[in-house]
């Protein structure tokens, strides 16, 4: 079982004195919160714990005497049992008794978090495969990838144990490959090209993705598909990733002055009020099924706002 919000969020504030000055922030915060280490991790990484009043990077943050750390009270966790959720509606564009492809709709949040324990697309899978229910973790049931809330397309899920460990890898080796549809604001300079830049926490926006000096390593291809400049200039282009970290595509192109259409966490203008989201699709995969060996390509058409989108550009 796993601990999930139920309740808003509600912060205390500690302000840290001997024995604790000199601790790492998580050890603190778990002696003082009686959270578990992970789960306080889990908490930094949504960038839910300041120290000063600024968000906490990494749990091996010293604190200081007189450190103020805020972080949400834990009597607003509860353990409890994943629940199935047969109202969230998804569909599947392949399925057998190892592997489910599932072509996610926008808006859908993939997994329970902090702040989100139901209504996920998790809870809809374990509603329409029960099997699921023991296969990983529990908050991921199955899942091999992910995909942000606002992003559409094609998403692999395990069915079983043994699927997941060998689809994983397959991930962490490079072996799955997908391809993205994006609406870029603006025009590229070159028609095809490699954006490889370290990406982490943006220390100015917990929420966001940064290029900093000491981030995760991060290779983003792309080639042109098409150019537009009426009624805004924008850029349609097929994105390739060869590591998988999040907000990738969208903080690169953000990097380089060319954030997603419609993405406005990361600057990216909006055409209308139409969308309300960022013009970002998962549209091809391709892999080796982890049991029979068969090699797998699926294509998901675009939903209709983007296609609507893409209509308006000339």
């Amino acid at each position: 079982m796993k601990v999930l919000m139920t309740e808003p969020l509600a912060e205390i504030d500690y302000r840290v004195s001997d024995p604790l000055a000199g601790e790492r922030v998580d050890r603190a915060i778990s002696f003082i919160s009686g959270l578990s280490r992970s789960k306080v991790s889990e908490l930094i990484n949504e960038g839910l714990i300041r120290k000063n009043g600024i968000p906490v990077k990494k749990g091996s943050e010293k604190t200081l005497d007189g450190d103020i750390l805020l972080f949400p009270n834990p009597e607003n966790f509860t353990t409890r049992k994943l629940q199935p959720d047969q109202s969230v509606k998804f569909s599947t564009v392949y399925e057998d008794e190892h592997v489910v492809v599932v072509d996610k709709p926008s808006g859908l949040v993939v997994h329970p978090g902090a702040g989100r324990g139901d209504g996920t697309l998790v809870n809809g899978l374990l509603a329409r495969y029960p099997d699921m229910s023991e296969v990983g973790d529990q908050n991921r049931l199955g899942l091999v990838h992910r995909l942000d809330k606002g992003t559409s397309g094609l998403l692999i899920v395990a069915r079983t144990s043994t699927a997941l460990e060998n689809l994983k890898k397959k991930m962490e080796n490079r072996e799955i490959d997908r391809q993205y549809f994006a609406i870029l604001c603006g025009h590229l300079s070159s028609e095809k090209g490699i954006i490889e830049a370290p990406l982490g926490r943006d220390p100015r926006n917990p929420i966001r993705r940064a290029v900093i000096p000491n981030g995760k390593s991060a290779k983003t291809h792309y080639r042109v598909m098409e150019k537009y400049s009426i009624p805004i200039k924008a850029t349609i282009a097929e994105c390739t990733l060869e590591t998988g970290r999040t907000h990738q595509i969208r903080a690169h192109f953000s990097a380089i002055g060319n954030p997603v259409l419609g993405d406005q966490l990361y600057g990216g203008e909006t055409l209308g009020n139409e969308l309300g989201r960022p013009a970002l699709h998962s549209q091809r995969i391709e892999f080796t099924h982890p049991v029979t060996g068969k090699e797998l390509s699926f294509f998901s058409l675009l939903p209709t706002d983007l296609a609507n989108l893409k209509s308006q550009l000339s």
